[in-house]
């Protein structure tokens, strides 16, 4: 015996009350998304008698369960999108050269990019050089010069403060000159 698909609140609807939630979500005025959803050419409605059967649609518990699942989806859609831009943010600030470049016998070079997150690269430059003290036999060799730049640092861990509400702005007046105000002949300090 296989298992029963669970539908949910949305699809449940017909297709009339489908177009309605998804109108009303949009723009938030009930007569204006029944209007969209039920008024055609051949049998247009008028404002008043839309409004009567919008404020009734609204009060349909199914109705009610599918705006608030499908306003729920939405949260759910920009909560992912805030965490991926944390995300890249947390990447940006916390990267460092040793992500991107290894020591090996004394010369610095890329690791492999195909196993490291990349993200905190800004740009990538080679430069192919002559190297004349590497003769062999009276030809120069030629060797790649690998130039990394990374995104900058300090901005992203700013933002990212910023974001945690961890930065504070103070304002420090030094040496402030006094303010004289005079209010109907009286001197106020």
């Amino acid at each position: 015996m296989k298992d029963k698909e669970i539908k949910s609140s949305f699809d449940k609807l017909n297709d009339r009350q489908k177009d309605f939630v998804l109108n009303y979500i949009r723009c938030r005025v009930a007569t204006k998304a029944y209007l969209e959803a039920y008024s055609t050419e051949e049998k247009p409605l008028d404002y008043a008698s839309a409004g009567q059967s919008a404020y009734n649609l609204l009060k349909i518990t199914e109705i009610q369960e599918a705006i608030n699942e499908k306003i729920m989806g939405i949260w759910d859609t920009k909560e992912k999108e805030i965490g991926k831009i944390f995300d890249e943010f947390i990447a940006l600030g916390f990267s460092d050269i040793n992500n991107v470049m290894e020591l090996k016998d004394g010369v610095l070079i890329p690791r492999d990019f195909d196993s490291i997150d990349t993200r905190a690269i800004k740009k990538i430059k080679i430069k192919r050089v002559k190297e004349e003290s590497f003769k062999t036999e009276d030809k120069s060799v030629e060797t790649d010069i690998v130039e990394i730049e990374l995104h900058d640092k300090r901005g992203s861990l700013a933002e990212l403060a910023d974001i945690l509400g961890l930065k504070k702005t103070q304002i420090e007046i030094k040496n402030p000159d006094p303010i004289n105000i005079t209010v109907n002949g009286v001197k106020v300090e």
